[in-house]
């Protein structure tokens, strides 16, 4: 999927957020949404800062919370790992490890599980269900079926669902665990990003900490439409009442630190195999919370 986080432009037309007048134009750029957010810290309308009192806190945040983004999209590419073959029970996930060396990212050996599949929901529905903190129990396996808390929320410039949150996952062995999420949509696509992040780490990156070389591991989801068009539409025109019968193509990715040790071969194999039952057991879920469990 191509990832939404491209900005568009009107051919001709100026590009730096204004139009030929000087009025300025919706965008569906994520950077550009930042960049607002950014310029207008220090307006209450642009964040809910019920944690986060200052604005370079916010933005310190943000741009952890962008990086974290960026490394998702990167594990999406599984060209350059061991790809490992599973049999006919594997619930069509595909699952590599790889070997991590890059800063601010956990060193060690690293298993990234994907498996894409089509549901028939708007890409709306699902990006609604996903950035939902009162449905997250519904899908999130490490949630164990207890909800989440929002303690955060950072609105990612003019648009209400691009947006940053910090979660704090109710686990009774684990006061120590928050959620890093980022929440992203525009024409292309949506995407639904997280991480658990310690409660050390958010705070440095509160205090103004440099976050490039502060280790994360992100997980989360793709969606975007199946192509289909809307129902009635007669050579590319849309009858008045028309109603979309397509779809969504989701895409699931778990990424889970599985050693310590560099070496390819020094891993437990039923490590690997619980990744794997992560994400058939992940997409379970998503099929029984609107039931579509014989798809």
């Amino acid at each position: 999927m191509a990832s939404p986080m491209g900005s568009s432009s009107t051919a001709g037309g100026a590009t730096d957020g204004t139009d030929d007048e000087g009025q300025n134009r919706p965008q569906n750029s994520r950077r550009y949404n930042r960049s607002t957010q950014h310029r207008f810290a220090t307006d209450p309308k642009w964040s809910l800062a019920t944690v986060i009192a200052s604005p370079e806190g916010r933005k310190n945040v943000m741009e952890f919370s962008e990086r974290m983004v960026k490394l998702f999209c990167g594990s999406l590419d599984m060209s350059g790992n061991m790809e490992l073959q599973y049999g006919k029970n594997n619930n069509g996930v595909r699952v590599g490890i790889r070997r991590s060396i890059e800063a601010g990212v956990p060193k060690g050996l690293i298993v990234t599980a994907s498996i894409s599949l089509w549901l028939p929901l708007l890409p709306q529905a699902l990006f609604n269900f996903f950035k939902d903190p009162s449905t997250r129990q519904q899908w999130d396996v490490l949630c164990h079926g207890n909800p989440v808390t929002q303690i955060q929320r950072i609105s990612n410039g003019t648009f209400s669902d691009n947006f940053t949150t910090i979660l704090r996952p109710y686990i009774p062995t684990e006061n120590n665990t928050l959620l890093l999420q980022e929440c992203c949509t525009d024409f292309l696509g949506s995407v639904v990003v997280y991480a658990p992040v310690d409660v050390g780490t958010i705070t440095a990156a509160i205090n103004g900490e440099d976050t490039t070389t502060m280790p994360i591991l992100p997980s989360g989801f793709t969606i975007c439409g199946d192509g289909s068009p809307p129902r009635g539409a007669f050579f590319g025109c849309a009858l008045p009442e028309s109603r979309h019968y397509g779809g969504s193509i989701l895409t699931v990715t778990v990424q889970v630190l599985v050693s310590n040790q560099n070496a390819v071969g020094q891993f437990n194999m039923n490590t690997v195999d619980a990744v794997n039952g992560l994400a058939a057991t992940t997409v379970k879920k998503i099929k029984a919370a609107f039931k579509y469990t014989k798809l």
